[in-house]
């Protein structure tokens, strides 16, 4: 394996870290959402 390949695969594990971290970031927000959601059912 050369630099080249390993530069590839350091860059594509960024680019599905950083996929991976918005996804993430989106699902708690969308959790958030939901709990208000429930807890706003649970109350009436």
């Amino acid at each position: 394996m050369n630099m080249v390949d390993v530069t590839e695969e350091t860059i594509k594990e960024a680019a599905a870290l950083r996929t991976a971290e918005s996804w993430n970031f989106e699902v708690k927000v969308i959790g958030l959402w939901i709990d208000e959601n429930w807890e706003v059912c649970e109350v009436e």
